[in-house]
């Protein structure tokens, strides 16, 4: 059993945290709306009033956010409570260059740092299903490439490139974005043209 924590505990974040539990995993919270983190201790999530708190004790720290000024402002209030060996695991879609510059920030103050984000859902992040990429440091993936492979069906190490996962990530939700709107414009013709769906 591992001691871990989320920060962010939104749709995403929430499903993480709630299958961690399930796994056996000793789990700690934190979100901005407190409403949130509460409504996870029916699956044993504790709740934490702060980042820094969430953090203490967390040999992995799994961060879940909006974009990247909330990351670095979540990171900068969770410093203070990291174990020097905790591993900060970024879910968060974010841009590539700014994922970049943070990792090499983080990595120059001794902070490990990992970017991971996801395509899945809450119900995939539930069943351990979906696809994560990973960039950053090799060693620092393999110590935790067990524990990631628990939490997803396709796990896929993209490199030591910060960066990497962060812009294969836009790539995806650029494909997808485009083959909906491809799909909306087919079947707006088909109506159109007095053709069933």
């Amino acid at each position: 059993m591992a001691n871990i924590a989320f920060l962010g505990t939104g749709l995403l974040g929430a499903a993480f945290a709630e299958a961690a539990t399930k796994r056996g995993d000793s789990v700690t919270a934190w979100n901005r709306s407190m409403d949130k983190v509460v409504a996870l201790a029916q699956f044993g999530v504790k709740a934490a009033t702060t980042p820094a708190e969430a953090v203490q004790g967390a040999s992995r720290v799994h961060i879940v956010l909006k974009d990247d000024a909330v990351v670095e402002e979540v990171i900068a209030a969770a410093r203070s409570g990291l174990l020097p060996d905790a591993i900060l695991i970024d879910h968060t879609t974010t841009l590539p260059t700014l994922t970049a510059e943070r990792a090499e920030r983080l990595h120059a103050a001794g902070v490990k740092y990992l970017h991971c984000p996801v395509f899945m859902g809450p119900p995939a992040a539930r069943n351990a299903q979906g696809a994560m990429m990973v960039a950053g440091p090799r060693a620092l993936f393999e110590s935790v490439e067990a524990d990631l492979a628990k939490m997803t069906k396709r796990l896929q190490y993209m490199g030591e490139r910060a960066d990497l996962a962060a812009a294969n990530k836009l790539f995806g939700n650029a494909m997808i974005i485009g083959l909906t709107a491809v799909m909306a414009d087919v079947l707006t013709l088909a109506q159109a043209s007095g053709v069933d769906g």
